[in-house]
């Protein structure tokens, strides 16, 4: 697995924008759950929660205007969570 992060300065709008790709490897594949999906080629089940109720929310619903905003909340972490080792299933 190989993580790119880049740290992306808008000197217009004076902020800065953190992005964070990640390319799995082939023993990635049927072996991954969570934050990006479970990469076993079904779209339909890479948008789990991760919260007590593993919601699967359906990806067809979700647009530009109607984003992902329940899954992607359930996934953040706060500054005093940044040191905890989190387990997502």
């Amino acid at each position: 697995t190989m993580v790119e992060i880049k740290l992306i300065s808008w000197p217009t709008q004076n902020k800065w924008q953190l992005n964070v790709d990640i390319f799995p490897s082939p023993s990635d594949v049927g072996n991954s759950s969570g934050l990006c999906g479970v990469l076993d080629g079904n779209y339909r089940n890479d948008f789990t929660r991760n919260d007590a109720t593993k919601t699967m929310d359906n990806p067809d619903h979700y647009h530009y205007h109607n984003p992902p905003n329940a899954f992607s909340e359930s996934w953040r972490l706060f500054k005093y969570d940044l040191f905890v080792e989190i387990h997502a299933y």
